[in-house]
């Protein structure tokens, strides 16, 4: 097998040794991180759906993988000057989804990336839906509720626009592959099945939760 190299994100991380324990804790470009088996994340979501229910706990879901790409794609390209330098926002995007492969949300890769239509789909293999499968056998619906969230805010970072993001296809459902489709919230025919099945209520920020600061921003240099 090829080598392959590992994502730009990963190769800057490593060229500026980005990655520090320090008194107990794991730093990423000095903010706080948290390492853990993916089989206690398939717990906790697990446990939200006979919680709480399904829906509940993909708006829960949704919302954290949305306030993690959001935060992070603003952080990274504002300090590497990406949103300036790359002329090519696919090629922007790209980098970006290698975020997601870097803290272990699996490899993707763009289908289709029509900014005149705004549409995005994109296609990839999350381990948390295979491990999904592999805990509680083969699903009826999609389970990535918090990589459409992470992929809803791409969307609006490339559109400009708030977007939904749903699931059309997934590996827990004993598909070969992981399929997602982005598109602004005007663009989606509200009667659609797939829309009403995985529309999200609302997301909820830092700040609308009582937070008094905002999530962690890193500085450059």
């Amino acid at each position: 097998m090829a080598f392959k190299p590992p994502p730009a994100i990963l190769q800057r991380v490593m060229k500026f040794k980005a990655i520090k324990h320090k008194e107990g804790k794991f730093l990423l470009w000095d903010i706080p991180c948290f390492i853990s088996e993916l089989y206690t994340f398939i717990y906790l979501q697990r446990l939200l759906e006979k919680e709480l229910g399904v829906k509940k706990t993909a708006d829960i879901l949704y919302s954290m993988g949305y306030l993690q790409a959001e935060k992070g794609i603003k952080m990274v390209t504002d300090r590497f000057g990406y949103a300036k330098t790359i002329s090519d926002k696919k090629k922007l995007m790209e980098f970006n989804l290698g975020q997601s492969e870097m803290v272990g949300m699996g490899q993707f890769e763009i289908i289709r990336l029509d900014f005149e239509d705004e549409i995005l789909i994109i296609k990839g293999n999350p381990p948390a839906a295979h491990e999904y499968k592999r805990f509680f056998g083969t699903q009826k619906n999609p389970v990535d509720y918090f990589v459409r969230g992470s992929l809803g805010a791409t969307g609006k970072l490339s559109f400009n626009k708030r977007c939904l993001c749903v699931e059309t296809m997934c590996t827990a459902m004993g598909k070969q592959y992981c399929e997602f489709m982005v598109k602004p919230i005007d663009k989606w025919d509200k009667n659609d099945p797939i829309y009403k099945s995985q529309s999200i209520d609302r997301i909820r920020s830092m700040k609308d939760l009582g937070a008094k600061i905002e999530p962690y921003i890193i500085s450059k240099g």
